[in-house]
């Protein structure tokens, strides 16, 4: 599990989404990165450990209005600055964040090692910023090289992408989290509503197989057939939660929380609940499948 964020707008990006990360801490600490859009230049800097870390060495793209950023719970490969987000292209032209596991990320590596090209880590995400430069070279369009980009991935994801021609934030979503707010010409992606508290009183829920972009040609949707489509925002009701870290990582304070959460998973199936788990149904449970 990791967090994503995106955001297109007029404030400092790099503090935007380092905000916005804070509140995904609890999807993933392993590390931590930015990649930030500024006049035809894409920046990414990322950092192993907590978000801190990462705020710590950033330093603001001038003339950036766009970026996307990522918290992670390692999954392809060991924690580590090669393996954490985001993955660029090669020669950087692209930029990936991504929550989700890319189950056929061995065949398409292999096939574009055959190409010629080269990795640095041993992510599946990293694969998925080679095959767009990839197919870019042959299209040149964009938008249909996400398409295509996707169209040809097994597995979930949660996409946030930057172009170096292009000034559009791209997300697409398949079996992972991920929404979209706007307030005015600002726009937001995360991977939990929780992120738009205080930006905007609704936010867009995306179906598997969307995708689309925000930026200066505004927000739109399409299918995962690539027809624009029209999404109904949703109003927002959930509240900020408190994320203040009182321990000395992210962990320790989830493994403290722990006897509250099985409290509250009990008090929740037990009376009342299609389960109905009483204190005898509760003593005869040998394992949890």
């Amino acid at each position: 599990m990791c967090g994503i964020v995106g955001y297109f707008g007029d404030e400092n990006v790099e503090n935007v989404l380092t905000d916005k990360l804070e509140m995904l801490a609890y999807r993933g600490y392993d590390s931590a990165g930015v990649a930030v859009k500024g006049d035809g230049e894409i920046k990414a800097t990322k950092e192993i450990g907590v978000l801190d870390n990462l705020k710590k060495i950033l330093v603001p793209l001038d003339g950036a209005r766009m970026g996307i950023g990522h918290t992670r719970w390692a999954t392809h490969g060991e924690p580590s600055l090669s393996n954490a987000h985001p993955h660029l292209s090669n020669g950087g032209e692209w930029a990936v964040v991504h929550n989700g596991i890319i189950e056929n990320h061995s065949r398409l590596r292999k096939e574009l090692l055959q190409k010629g090209y080269n990795f640095l880590s041993k992510t599946d995400t990293e694969v998925v910023a080679v095959l767009l430069g990839d197919l870019y070279d042959t299209s040149k369009d964009v938008l249909q090289t996400i398409f295509n980009a996707c169209s040809r991935l097994v597995g979930s994801y949660a996409f946030g992408i930057l172009c170096r021609h292009d000034n559009r934030v791209f997300f697409a979503k398949r079996k992972s989290p991920l929404y979209v707010a706007k307030s005015g010409d600002k726009y937001l992606m995360a991977s939990d509503p929780v992120c738009f508290v205080g930006f905007s009183d609704s936010y867009y829920d995306l179906d598997d197989g969307d995708f689309g972009y925000f930026g200066d040609l505004g927000l739109a949707f399409f299918d995962e057939n690539a027809n624009q489509i029209v999404k109904t925002p949703k109003k927002l009701t959930c509240k900020a939660r408190d994320l203040t870290l009182d321990y000395p990582h992210y962990m320790i304070k989830e493994i403290n929380e722990c006897p509250l959460t099985v409290k509250n998973i009990l008090d929740y199936y037990s009376s009342g609940s299609a389960l109905n788990l009483d204190e005898e149904k509760i003593k005869k449970i040998k394992s949890i499948k």
